[in-house]
């Protein structure tokens, strides 16, 4: 009888098998792995580019995304926004015409492509106007530009901090070195932005024409 209530008492003093959570739990690999990650994690959030990324404006939830433009242009136009009047890169637009519309971006070069144009001088005396304009634009068109011109010496802080504004608002970094060469981007957005799809018929009729594909790249415009 004290045998048995000696048994009894040993099986009373083991512990419980553990569960699946807890066996998880008490391996080493998993904890550490863990805690590991949750240390890194910790140190990104103390470097000073996460801190500027925290400034970045979320896009309004209320927006819908690839909304169509206020003002659709005309075939082969630049929509440029009336804040855009007096500024030196019209000057330098020649190959493209473009028209005077009220619209959200600062220019409108086909249905589904904007550009917000920004001066780094201008950015170092107002540094929220373009996280303003950026909240504001949210994710309407497919292809948003922030071009910039950079007219300041030293430029890399505020370009580091446009970097990561352009990472997580999803937008398409341009630098410009002059209003000239600032006006020659939209020119080129615009012819990039107008291309149509080539048709299949349209397609038979330039091999027809040319023969190959070598025939069609090298004929004269």
């Amino acid at each position: 009888m004290e045998a048995e209530d000696s048994t009894t008492d040993k099986q009373q003093q083991q512990p419980a098998a553990a569960g699946p959570a807890e066996a998880a739990a008490s391996t080493g690999n998993p904890g550490t792995s863990a805690r590991s990650f949750a240390s890194a994690f910790s140190a990104l959030k103390d470097t000073s580019l996460f801190e500027a990324a925290k400034d970045v404006p979320a896009a309004d939830p209320a927006s819908k995304q690839h909304q169509a433009p206020t003002r659709l242009p005309s075939k082969n136009s630049v929509v440029v926004s009336s804040r855009q009047r007096g500024n030196p890169l019209l000057k330098h637009i020649h190959n493209v015409p473009y028209e005077f519309g009220e619209v959200i971006p600062d220019y409108v070069m086909g249905a589904t492509t904007c550009a917000v144009f920004l001066s780094l001088r201008y950015h170092r005396l107002n540094p929220q106007y373009i996280h303003d304009r950026i909240k504001i634009l949210g994710k309407q068109y497919q292809l948003r530009v922030l071009l910039v011109q950079i007219d300041v010496p030293d430029p890399h802080k505020q370009l580091l901090t446009l970097s990561r504004m352009s990472v997580l608002a999803d937008l398409t970094l341009m630098l410009a070195w002059s209003a000239e060469e600032a006006g020659r981007i939209i020119e080129l957005v615009e012819a990039l932005a107008s291309i149509h799809r080539i048709s299949r018929p349209d397609a038979m009729t330039l091999l027809s024409n040319f023969g190959s594909l070598e025939g069609i790249v090298k004929a004269s415009v």
